[in-house]
This record gives structure tokens, sequence and C-alpha cells, in this order.
């Protein structure tokens, strides 16, 4: 939850797949373009969203929604990158995994 009260998260319809979501008083369903999963990770005061989303070959990756654009992003040589958080001045966190399998963490500054 941010300090104005919005929360983000995920939920699964009852065809078994994942939405993210905002709720601030009444439920929106955030749906990457394309995508076959979406969670919401986390929020910040400014409205961006930050989280992850499977694409249909099953990957993996993090994306940012910044005033209903959504943009994608994964860190380089990523397997598998997740954004788990974003402060009110756009820096988000999160993790990746290597192509050893070894996981990460990663600061991403706007």
């Amino acid at each position: 939850m941010n300090p104005s009260g919005a929360i983000v998260g995920f939920y699964t319809d009852s065809h078994g797949v994942g939405h993210g979501y905002l709720y601030r008083g009444t439920f929106t369903t955030i749906d990457f373009p394309g995508a076959t999963f979406t969670f919401g990770g986390a929020n910040n005061p400014e409205g961006d969203i930050v989280g992850l989303y499977t694409d249909t070959a099953a990957v993996n990756h993090a994306f940012l929604v910044t005033k209903d654009v959504f943009t994608s992003f994964d860190f380089p040589g990523a397997v598998f990158t997740d954004a788990a958080g974003i402060n009110p001045a756009g820096i988000i966190v999160g993790i990746y995994v290597d192509s050893t399998n070894i996981v990460h963490g990663f600061i991403r500054t706007p």
C-alpha cells in the first residue's frame, strides 16, 4: 500500500489466469499487454506501478506503468526479472536471475 492508500496485487480469475490489480476504493485490473500472467508488485504516491508479467513464451519480465503507459524491462543478461518496489523518485528495486540460476538484487534509476 502506498501512503495514499492505493494497493496493488494480483488475483486469479475463474479460468486460472493471473491478473494484476490496483485498488483505490474500487478494483482496476492491470494486465501487461499480451501477457499470460501479470502481478502488481508495488506502487508509489505518484501512481506508478511495478511488477512482473509472463509473456507467451513463458518468460518473466519486470514492468513499470506510468500514466497508463506500460514499459517492459529486464536486467541485462537475466533470464527472469521482477520489479518489487518503487519509491516516490521512481527508483525501482527488484530481483533477477542470471543464466546460471543465481538470484541477484538490482536498483533501476529513472
